[in-house]
């Protein structure tokens, strides 16, 4: 069995996410300008956005290798199959 190792794209996609966060934790300025461009009121709310858009995109592609995985474990199971009836 192979040990955890992530995927390449995904450990980018996270770097980039924390390196969004840090930044807005060290300029608050920056999230309040952001909040009035966009029209929200309250500046963290924006952050609780972005934050839920973050983990909204993290749960579909989640989601999206689960689907793929299931496919390639279906074809696996019925070419074992094949083969045990052949064998």
């Amino acid at each position: 069995m192979r040990p955890f190792c992530p995927d390449i794209y995904e450990s980018i996609f996270w770097i980039i996410g924390t390196v969004i966060i840090l930044i807005l934790s060290i300029f608050p300025n920056l999230i309040i300008w952001l909040a009035g461009l966009i029209g929200i009121e309250y500046a963290p709310s924006l952050l609780f956005l972005l934050v839920a858009v973050f983990l909204l995109f993290v749960n579909f592609r989640n989601t999206q290798k689960i689907v793929k995985q299931k496919e390639r474990i279906l074809s696996l199971a019925q070419d074992v199959a094949i083969l045990r009836e052949e064998g």
